[in-house]
């Protein structure tokens, strides 16, 4: 994917979609992480965003477990 960066003043923006901010897991105005190796340029959540997706899909996949037949007859429904 290809991405035209901005100017903005001195510097130099790089505008990043909502479908892309949503891969992280982020919205306009929040915090990512941002770290360089070598040519590239790496983007992630802030760790407590990553550690909360994790929390949330611990418990989601608790719930689904525990009450898979419920959730299927519902579904069947």
């Amino acid at each position: 994917m290809e991405r035209k960066l901005t100017r903005v003043g001195d510097a130099r923006a790089l505008v990043l979609s909502p479908e892309l901010l949503a891969v992280l897991g982020v919205q306009g105005g929040d915090t990512i992480d941002l770290e360089v190796q070598g040519d590239t340029i790496v983007l992630r959540a802030p760790q407590e965003v990553r550690d909360h997706r994790a929390r949330f899909e611990a418990a989601l996949q608790h719930v689904v477990t525990e009450h898979e037949e419920v959730l299927r007859r519902l579904a069947d429904s």
